[in-house]
């Protein structure tokens, strides 16, 4: 599994700077690329420009609603 998790592209959607970091970190670890985004604007460009495997969002970001 974790070599399957070494070819993904991540988006991380995350408006918390020291969180996002700290996670990014971690799962730097286990994936090949991330993306992080603190906007979901920023992330729907992401999402046009880049190859992306999995969607990681935080649910309450600041005035835009995760789930959205």
């Amino acid at each position: 599994m974790l070599y399957t998790l070494k070819e993904r592209h991540i988006l991380f959607v995350e408006d918390n700077e020291e969180f996002a970091q700290n996670f990014m970190t971690l799962l730097g670890l286990f994936v090949n690329k991330i993306f992080h985004c603190k906007t979901i604007t920023a992330a729907l460009d992401a999402l046009q420009t880049q190859k992306i495997d999995i969607i990681i969002c935080d649910i309450k970001l600041h005035h835009e609603n995760g789930l959205s």
